[in-house]
């Protein structure tokens, strides 16, 4: 009998921290949705500050800590690329997978000004670093998970130009390479032969190709280098249009 009290208790008390754990999370949540424009820095530094640190550690509870990546990327203001980037590589990188998905997932949110915005630029070259060219001693992509990997994809078809294509396309040849080579295959992460086909169909996407004649093309020839080469030209077909 004894035994099945303090059972309870403790059931009832963990039930208790979960309950405090998502009213936290709702808290910030709507706090964010009021929060004026004049005081939204203020707000983004803070959400900054529980995400990844600053003068105080960042918060221990790895939720939080996405929730704070999801409503950063709802404000969507691109002075905070840095700190998706700091949660998703180097040696602070965020350990906790749903909080690197959440900062990849934000990363295709961002408002920029413009095609030749400083930190959109950025963007473009530290979701294709990520995708196909950061790299540990042993050749292997640092960012292994499928689903950020799947995220950073999406995100960096965001970008929405003829720039984000040809770097769709530089990521998909890497992909394709190790998945080619016995020494790199080893080396790449579950799903990555998924991820490819991804690369292509963001590419659809962008270039406006219709599925059937993407799928003809891939079923015309046996190698895919061929096929390769062929988006290569559709991406070359596309106009660079200024972002509004």
């Amino acid at each position: 009998m004894k035994h099945a009290l303090l059972l309870l208790l403790l059931v009832l008390g963990l039930a208790g921290c979960v309950n405090v754990a998502k009213e936290r999370r709702e808290q910030l949540r709507r706090d964010t949705d009021v929060t004026s424009a004049r005081d939204m820095p203020a707000r983004r530094a803070y959400l900054r500050e529980l995400l990844i640190g600053g003068k105080n550690p960042r918060d221990p509870d790895p939720h939080v800590r996405a929730t704070c990546a999801q409503l950063l990327g709802e404000v969507g203001e691109p002075d905070d690329l840095d700190t998706f980037m700091v949660a998703l590589k180097g040696l602070y990188a965020d350990e906790n997978v749903m909080v690197r998905l959440e900062c990849a997932i934000a990363l295709g949110k961002l408002r920029y000004a413009g095609v030749t915005d400083r930190r959109r630029r950025q963007a473009l070259s530290e979701l294709t670093n990520l995708l196909a060219h950061d790299r540990d001693g042993a050749g292997r992509i640092k960012e292994t998970d499928y689903q950020v990997r799947n995220a950073l994809i999406n995100s960096l078809g965001a970008l929405g130009q003829r720039d984000s294509a040809s770097a769709l396309l530089d990521v998909a040849r890497r992909m394709r390479s190790d998945l080619q080579n016995l020494e790199t295959a080893v080396f790449t992460g579950a799903g990555e032969e998924g991820l490819f086909d991804q690369c292509l169909e963001t590419l659809r996407l962008l270039t406006g190709v219709t599925l059937e004649r993407a799928r003809q093309n891939r079923s015309a020839s046996d190698s895919i280098d061929d096929h390769l080469q062929w988006w290569g030209e559709r991406i070359a077909e596309m106009p660079q249009v200024p972002l509004g």
